[in-house]
């Protein structure tokens, strides 16, 4: 989480959204997770039928997808600097589009 808050940090400003997905928890455990582990991201509650989850054929927590400006997948289980240079290569990339 603190890598992913960093992340989000970083890239303020710039066109990038980091989008969470919980499922399975309970609202009021989800809610005390976001709150201790100082989430900063939007995040989808879906309960126990998540919908996004299946879409994505997520089958295990947490899951890392890196889309492009048209919503596709390009990258899947990136971690740490791994993460944050692929999002850097492509928000660069959109930014110079721009």
């Amino acid at each position: 989480m603190p890598h992913l808050r960093a992340l989000v940090e970083r890239m303020q400003d710039r066109p990038f959204t980091l989008l969470g997905l919980n499922a399975y928890d309970s609202e009021e455990d989800y809610r005390e997770g976001a709150e201790k582990h100082g989430i900063n991201w939007p995040v989808i509650f879906q309960g126990n039928t998540p919908p996004v989850a299946a879409l994505y054929r997520v089958k295990g927590y947490p899951t890392i997808y890196v889309l492009d400006e048209n919503g596709k997948i390009i990258a899947k289980g990136l971690r740490g600097e791994d993460l944050t240079k692929r999002v850097e290569e492509l928000v660069t990339a959109l930014e110079a589009k721009q």
